[in-house]
Protein backbone atom coordinates (compact mmCIF):
# COMPACT_ATOMS: atom_id res chain seq x y z
CA UNK A 1 0.00 0.00 0.00
CA UNK A 2 1.30 3.43 -0.94
CA UNK A 3 1.88 5.92 1.90
CA UNK A 4 -0.30 8.65 0.32
CA UNK A 5 -3.35 6.36 0.15
CA UNK A 6 -5.30 5.16 3.14
CA UNK A 7 -8.72 3.45 2.93
CA UNK A 8 -9.50 4.96 -0.46
CA UNK A 9 -8.69 8.55 0.45
CA UNK A 10 -5.96 10.46 -1.30
CA UNK A 11 -3.97 12.83 0.86
CA UNK A 12 -2.28 15.74 -0.87
CA UNK A 13 1.42 15.71 -0.21
CA UNK A 14 2.38 18.87 -2.14
CA UNK A 15 1.08 22.42 -1.90
CA UNK A 16 -0.16 24.13 -5.04
CA UNK A 17 -1.80 27.41 -5.90
CA UNK A 18 -5.46 27.33 -6.98
CA UNK A 19 -5.93 27.84 -10.70
CA UNK A 20 -7.86 30.99 -11.62
CA UNK A 21 -9.33 31.25 -15.08
CA UNK A 22 -9.05 34.62 -16.76
CA UNK A 23 -12.44 36.03 -17.77
CA UNK A 24 -12.72 36.68 -21.49
CA UNK A 25 -14.09 39.99 -22.80
CA UNK A 26 -17.86 40.25 -23.20
CA UNK A 27 -17.88 40.21 -27.02
CA UNK A 28 -15.94 36.91 -27.04
CA UNK A 29 -18.20 35.36 -24.39
CA UNK A 30 -21.34 36.22 -26.39
CA UNK A 31 -20.01 34.18 -29.33
CA UNK A 32 -18.96 31.11 -27.31
CA UNK A 33 -21.26 29.71 -24.61
CA UNK A 34 -18.41 27.63 -23.16
CA UNK A 35 -16.85 30.86 -21.86
CA UNK A 36 -20.00 32.13 -20.10
CA UNK A 37 -19.77 32.89 -16.39
CA UNK A 38 -22.52 32.28 -13.83
CA UNK A 39 -23.84 35.83 -14.04
CA UNK A 40 -24.00 35.58 -17.83
CA UNK A 41 -26.30 32.57 -17.55
CA UNK A 42 -28.38 34.37 -14.92
CA UNK A 43 -29.03 37.37 -17.17
CA UNK A 44 -29.61 35.15 -20.21
CA UNK A 45 -32.30 33.12 -18.41
CA UNK A 46 -33.84 36.26 -16.95
CA UNK A 47 -34.12 37.65 -20.48
CA UNK A 48 -35.67 34.39 -21.66
CA UNK A 49 -38.26 34.51 -18.90
CA UNK A 50 -39.18 38.14 -19.55
CA UNK A 51 -39.29 37.59 -23.31
CA UNK A 52 -41.52 34.56 -22.93
CA UNK A 53 -43.96 36.38 -20.64
CA UNK A 54 -43.97 39.55 -22.75
CA UNK A 55 -42.55 41.78 -20.01
CA UNK A 56 -40.84 44.96 -21.21
CA UNK A 57 -37.03 44.89 -21.24
CA UNK A 58 -35.62 45.64 -17.80
CA UNK A 59 -31.90 46.12 -18.47
CA UNK A 60 -29.32 46.61 -21.20
CA UNK A 61 -27.08 43.63 -20.34
CA UNK A 62 -25.97 41.92 -23.57
CA UNK A 63 -26.80 38.44 -22.27
CA UNK A 64 -30.22 39.58 -21.08
CA UNK A 65 -30.96 41.06 -24.50
CA UNK A 66 -29.80 37.86 -26.23
CA UNK A 67 -32.14 35.71 -24.15
CA UNK A 68 -34.99 38.19 -24.59
CA UNK A 69 -34.51 38.24 -28.36
CA UNK A 70 -34.42 34.43 -28.65
CA UNK A 71 -37.74 34.10 -26.80
CA UNK A 72 -39.41 36.88 -28.77
CA UNK A 73 -38.44 35.23 -32.08
CA UNK A 74 -40.81 32.31 -31.51
CA UNK A 75 -43.76 34.72 -31.23
CA UNK A 76 -42.77 36.85 -34.22
CA UNK A 77 -42.57 33.89 -36.64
Amino acid sequence: MYPEYYEGFHYVTTDSEPLEREVAPEDERIKNQNLWQGTDWYFYRLGQKDGDLGINKRCQNAFYLLGYQKEQEKYIK
